[in-house]
């Protein structure tokens, strides 16, 4: 299980779906507000998230993970 901060944006979700078809589970954390939602392939989720630094209910949200990935941050694309 592969958790991935950031995973919604440009380069996270095309590792995210490279990752899926080599066989990885995803988790995506997201700032966007909402609660967890089912990715539409089926195959990861996506789970809200606000990066405040404390342990919130996406912790237990995405349970024991393997790995971490974070590409959370401002996109570079604005500017």
């Amino acid at each position: 299980r592969i958790l991935i901060a950031g995973g919604s944006g440009f380069l996270g979700t095309h590792l995210s779906h490279a990752l899926m078809a080599a066989g990885h589970d995803v988790c995506i954390l997201s700032r966007r507000e909402g609660p967890e939602s089912a990715r539409p392939d089926r195959q990861s989720r996506t789970i809200a998230w606000t990066p405040d630094g404390s342990l919130g209910p996406w912790a237990s949200a995405c349970g024991p993970v393997d790995a971490v990935i974070n590409l959370a941050g401002a996109s570079i694309g604005d500017g």
